[in-house]
């Protein structure tokens, strides 16, 4: 009997909650937001290093410039994010880091919205400094690439969690002698974000 009563429950609070949830649309336009995240990757096995794994963590400042798309076509309609983010990635397996900043863009699929949850797609690049040293890649700086997928769950009209997959590639540009990408096929973010009218 619990059980009905819990399922019954949730469901009512999904329907209710975009009343809730949106009674302020968080993305209007000169929206700012604010955003803390973590992730972590997994690189593979590299020759003489053994398996590579890193931690991320990052501090994303935004602003959502635009009003909301609207474009007739639901599939597409959102709110497109841009904003700077200084990263910091700890490879665990090698001890050493990396740390610089970036910049992020986020496109919000307001159109694809289900009670609270938003679907979300990302592209980060950005340039840092590194200790890192693997088999045929090392430099005092690396490029960063991020980009990935994920939704957000609305628990307040302003403050929402999210979920995705991430993908990261590091690469020092062809600077140095040695230059083999690391290329991070399976990865994963979490984070929290505030958006907050102008």
């Amino acid at each position: 009997m619990r059980r009905y009563g819990f399922l019954i429950a949730a469901l009512g609070f999904l329907i209710a909650w975009p009343r809730l949830a949106r009674a302020e649309d968080p993305f209007a336009q000169d929206t700012i937001v604010f955003s803390a995240e973590g992730g972590f990757n997994h690189f593979g096995r590299l020759a003489t290093n053994g398996y590579l794994n890193a931690w991320n963590f990052g501090a994303r400042f935004s602003l959502l410039p635009f009003a909301p798309f609207h474009t007739g076509l639901r599939l597409i309609d959102g709110s497109l994010e841009t904003g700077l983010e200084p990263v910091y990635v700890r490879f665990s397996s090698q001890s050493q880091n990396y740390g610089g900043g970036a910049l992020d863009l986020r496109y919000h699929f307001t159109g694809l919205s289900f009670g609270p949850f938003v679907p979300w797609v990302n592209w980060l690049g950005g340039i840092g400094g590194t200790d890192l040293k693997v088999t045929r890649l090392s430099g005092p700086f690396m490029f960063i690439m991020q980009a990935g997928f994920g939704a957000e769950c609305f628990v307040s009209s302003r403050t929402a969690m999210y979920l995705g997959y991430q993908y990261t590639h590091f690469s020092n540009g062809h600077t140095e002698r040695n230059d083999v990408s690391l290329n991070s096929p399976g990865g994963a973010v979490l984070g929290v974000s505030y958006f907050l009218p102008f």
